[in-house]
């Protein structure tokens, strides 16, 4: 069996919403104030450095020493930030970022960790990670994995999406995947993808019904995967954390699984807005530092974007008192 545990969230300058909003549209942030959101994160720091505060937060509250840590799983999307003065004369800007994830890795103490890169799910890599790292450690080919999402936003690309789904923010959320009975017991983790809606042309309307359809062909088949696998459709569960995005902007996906608008948990969504993949790490941690999770809860974890969805299924460890 597998534990997702000792979540740890990076720090950065917290600014309200509003600031995120040019004044034309202070329609659109009444309307995500509205639905909670607050305030979002931002920071100056390259992206190895933020990612490097997380791992390193996840590992002081951690029995697990950094050098038994065998495998990371690396999650960005923010491939921009490749202008690395302590690479410049050493590798050419298309590799430095990997360099300075490597370097970060050896500063951390990850001596002994074997790297894996995830980005090609967007907001969905968490899911697609969770269900790399539990089946590594849960078939014993690595014996502790940590995850960990760090994005920034590019800085020519505004706050505020261009759907209105959300608001950005600088974040790097970590965790570790491992055999410790605390935390989160892992009981399944499943993912699909649609890889032709990533090709479809969301400005052109005459493709939307094309990309609803693909969405629902999708969407179905993984509702139909997770029943199967758990023996429970997801829509009688009462727990269901999802991404950090606007209540409309999720009605598809939530109409498609038949899920109840009042069982969504976003409870991280005012203090960070959407921290890209980081948002189910952010909201679980939520969860557990308000103590809102008894023990035995079943929590869905619905990490989603465009052309990828999970499913997973984790339950709170019963917490021990010495």
């Amino acid at each position: 069996m597998t534990y997702l545990y000792d979540i740890g969230i990076s720090r950065g300058q917290r600014l309200p919403i509003s600031t995120a909003i040019d004044a034309d549209s202070d329609s659109i942030g009444e309307l995500l104030t509205a639905e909670g959101f607050q305030h979002y994160v931002e920071t100056d720091k390259p992206l190895a450095d933020l990612a490097a505060e997380s791992i390193r937060r996840t590992l002081e509250s951690s029995a697990t020493n950094a050098e038994d840590v065998d495998a990371i799983f690396l999650i960005t999307e923010s491939f921009w930030d490749n202008e690395i003065p302590k690479y410049t004369d050493q590798f050419d800007s298309t590799i430095s970022l990997r360099h300075s994830l490597l370097g970060m890795m050896s500063d951390v103490g990850l001596s002994h960790a074997q790297p894996y890169g995830v980005w090609m799910s967007a907001c969905a890599n968490f899911g697609a990670a969770l269900g790399l790292a539990n089946s590594v450690v849960s078939t014993g080919h690595h014996h502790n994995a940590l995850i960990v999402a760090a994005d920034k936003l590019a800085p020519e690309v505004p706050r505020l999406m261009h759907n209105n789904a959300a608001v950005w923010s600088d974040i790097s959320a970590s965790c570790l995947i491992g055999s410790e009975a605390r935390g989160f017991k892992i009981r399944e983790s499943i993912t699909v993808s649609a890889p032709k809606v990533a090709s479809f042309n969301f400005l052109n309307r005459s493709e939307l019904p094309k990309i609803l359809s693909a969405t629902i062909r999708a969407v179905k088949r993984l509702d139909a995967a997770f029943e199967k696998r758990v023996g429970r459709p997801v829509r009688e569960f009462e727990f269901i954390v999802v991404n950090h995005f606007h209540r409309q902007s999720l009605r598809i996906l939530t109409d498609i699984l038949k899920i109840p608008g009042e069982r969504l948990r976003r409870d991280a969504l005012a203090d960070y807005a959407h921290g890209y993949a980081a948002d189910n790490m952010l909201t679980l941690s939520k969860l557990e530092s308000d103590q809102d999770v008894p023990s035995g809860q079943e929590i869905v974890l619905f990490n989603s974007s465009i052309w990828t969805w999970s499913l997973s299924l984790v339950e709170k460890v019963e917490v021990t008192k010495d």
